[in-house]
């Protein structure tokens, strides 16, 4: 179990080559990570129902946040679940 326990797993799901949402899905949960932070998608299609990050969200049955920035701090670091964090691209503004 290849790192297995990953607090954070960041993966590429906006195809052509990359993982799929459900391919990044089964890794996330095989890792058992506490972030995941999805990369490499168009960014316009971050909020749509057909986009990838939405299929993520829905394969993973998980909560998702849509952050400008992110911090993180060990301690605030969730043990007792799983959640996506959108990252909305800076070129996009």
């Amino acid at each position: 179990t290849f790192c297995s326990g990953s607090d954070i797993f960041c993966v590429p799901i906006g195809g052509d080559g990359l993982a799929d949402s459900g391919q990044a899905a089964t890794v996330a949960m095989q890792l058992e990570a506490n972030i995941v932070i999805p990369l490499m998608y168009h960014d316009a299609s971050a909020q749509k129902e057909s986009g990838p990050v939405a299929k993520l969200v829905k394969a993973m049955n998980v909560s998702v946040e849509y952050q400008d920035r992110l911090s993180i701090r060990k301690k605030d670091i969730s043990r007792d679940r799983t959640s996506i964090i959108v990252l909305h691209s800076q070129l996009a503004k």
